[in-house]
């Protein structure tokens, strides 16, 4: 919500607060107690940003910067993804950005290389995030920009510890695919069956063909996973 006070000449912007603080505070805090994630817990955010991005998507809009510093959760449980502010919308769904923005760690192999990307660029970035929840390390390190590209671009990340199941490792491996064409899109992601039979009490397919459209979820969720675009995006 956004008001202008004429008497004083400023805009005001009222946002709502997450109580819960920013995923990588979370992850931070996790990292220094070493105490992760479970598989449950790391599989409910996961689905949640992906109802975030079938959403934004299916509107032709790239996040373009997502990481856990934009990921806000609430004491509720409910995931929220924030900070549109390089987001960027496509005329169509076959149209292709061509900045190279974002933060370094989180992007995706096309981006670095600087040519021509898509939703999928997304779904990289998501998978990092992943990472990150399951292992509390980021999946690509480096001292230095140029090093960390030849890492994103040419080498894979560390094997998850063996207690996880082959579902997540498969999800892992799905997202961080080099090629972007490779990387299934958010709605394909969101009915994967390690996914739904977590939170598939939560999420009914309305679509068996798993189209864009296809998720309908209770409106606490909903607004959890897009009411960021609140005032923001149309």
């Amino acid at each position: 919500t956004a008001f202008i006070d004429a008497e004083k000449q400023s805009l005001h912007i009222v946002m709502e607060f997450a109580d819960g603080g920013d995923l990588a505070a979370i992850v931070r805090q996790r990292r220094e107690d070493e105490r992760r994630f479970s598989e449950g817990d790391a599989l409910v955010i996961l689905a949640q940003c992906l109802e975030a991005l079938v959403h934004i998507h299916s509107k032709h809009v790239l996040h373009r910067d997502l990481k856990g510093q934009n990921i806000f959760v609430m004491k509720s449980g409910i995931v929220k993804l924030g900070d549109f502010g390089i987001a960027r919308v496509l005329e169509h769904t076959a149209s292709a950005a061509k900045t190279m923005i974002g933060t370094p760690n989180y992007l995706a192999p096309e981006v670095c290389e600087n040519v021509p990307y898509n939703d999928r660029a997304d779904i990289w970035s998501l998978g990092v995030v992943f990472y990150e929840v399951l292992t509390l390390q980021q999946p690509f390190q480096a001292y230095n920009m140029a090093a960390l590209v030849l890492k994103i671009v040419t080498a894979e990340p560390a094997p998850l510890p063996p207690d996880f199941g082959p579902e997540v490792v498969d999800i892992v491996q799905r997202t961080l695919q080099k090629k972007p064409e490779n990387r299934p899109g958010a709605a394909e992601l969101l009915n994967l069956p390690a996914v739904r039979r977590l939170v598939g009490s939560r999420f009914q397919l309305t679509d068996p063909g798993g189209g864009r459209s296809a998720l309908k979820t209770p409106s606490v969720l909903h607004a959890g996973s897009t009411g960021c675009l609140s005032g923001n995006q149309e």
